[in-house]
């Protein structure tokens, strides 16, 4: 079960990078703000994946952190 952890930040970078090279029409101001959700889109996954990055996330309740199984 790692394809939405993996697809969903690539999507995003690659999103983020579209856009990126896309801002000439823009003004500095409105460029900033269309690229502060997109920058948000990349980091957010990250963030939210960090727990589960040493898999204690989607272990058995009780026994992150100890080494054990409850019980």
């Amino acid at each position: 079960m790692l394809t939405s952890p993996v697809a969903c930040p690539v999507s995003s970078v690659a999103h983020l990078l579209f856009h990126a090279r896309h801002l000439e029409p823009l003004s500095a101001g409105s460029a900033a703000g269309f690229m502060a959700p997109l920058g948000t889109a990349v980091l957010l996954p990250a963030v939210l994946g960090w727990p589960a990055a040493d898999g204690t996330a989607f272990g058995e309740p009780g026994s992150a952190g100890t080494g054990r199984r409850p019980g």
